[in-house]
């Protein structure tokens, strides 16, 4: 660990499956959410707008998307520092070759783990509801003991009306607890998939830890629609919720990979 504290110049960006995110990061690794979207161009004014030393990048993209855009960069004096998993920084990977981890499940273990100034040694269990609603269980050792990875809300959707011309979807949502229609009703399928995902995680981190997680993280597009109310969360887990946990996870990955700066 090299102890560098960021400065606000440098940022941290997200290339997902269907958009990017970018972040800018203050000196105790908080993370401002500067812009998102589909545009590459847009991306690279953004970033040649703030001007930082470095950016932190974070793919599960195709390669191409980020040789693309060191290519917008090539001539701007923008170091682009590439996060991929590997063991290390207080975490012990579960998987054989951590190259098999996707990056963005990595970050957000690495954001639970360095959470805030309370670093003290805590579990940690992290829904990440996205394209893919995952689940990752880490001990207050640091050890990593593996997750899920199932279809997300949206990949649901598109799954059933790929496989019938007479479905459809809508982004309306229902106010309702059984749909009346055929949209409705697969939204609401949907959303309870995604419940019951929330809820056997919960149940199954508890199992694997061999008590309730100290920390339940949600972060992910489609988070907003588990309802953690109807969870059975123990009292002394502490819920959190971060819509940008990947960011803040690479913004703490940027610390420990970019040379020191004095203020």
């Amino acid at each position: 660990m090299l102890g560098v504290k960021l400065v606000s110049e440098n940022l941290v960006l997200e290339f997902g499956n269907t958009r990017w995110k970018l972040g800018s990061v203050d000196r105790e690794y908080q993370v401002t959410l500067v812009g998102s979207g589909h545009d590459l161009a847009q991306l690279t004014d953004l970033i040649l707008h703030v001007a930082p030393t470095f950016v932190g990048v974070a793919s599960v993209a195709p390669p191409q998307t980020v040789l693309d855009l060191r290519h917008a960069l090539a001539d701007s004096g923008v170091e682009l520092l590439e996060a991929s998993p590997e063991q290390g920084f207080g975490i012990t990977l579960c998987y054989v070759d951590p190259s098999r981890l996707g990056v963005d499940r990595w970050l957000t273990l690495l954001a639970a783990r360095y959470h805030g100034a309370n670093q003290a040694a805590q579990s940690h269990a992290i829904i990440d509801a996205g394209t893919a609603v995952t689940l990752d269980v880490l001990n207050a050792n640091g050890h990593h003991r593996g997750g899920w990875i199932a279809p997300g809300f949206r990949l649901m959707q598109e799954s059933l009306i790929q496989k019938s011309t007479r479905l459809r979807v809508s982004d309306n949502v229902p106010d309702a607890i059984l749909g009346e229609g055929t949209e409705a009703a697969i939204h609401l399928g949907c959303q309870a998939s995604l419940q019951g995902f929330a809820h056997t995680a919960i149940q199954s981190a508890e199992e694997a830890l061999g008590s309730p997680p100290d920390c339940l993280w949600f972060t992910g597009g489609d988070s907003g629609l588990i309802n953690k109310k109807a969870l059975q969360i123990a009292a002394k887990t502490q819920v959190i919720e971060r819509p940008n946990l990947v960011l803040e996870g690479l913004a703490q990955w940027l610390s420990f990979k970019s040379p020191p700066r004095s203020f």
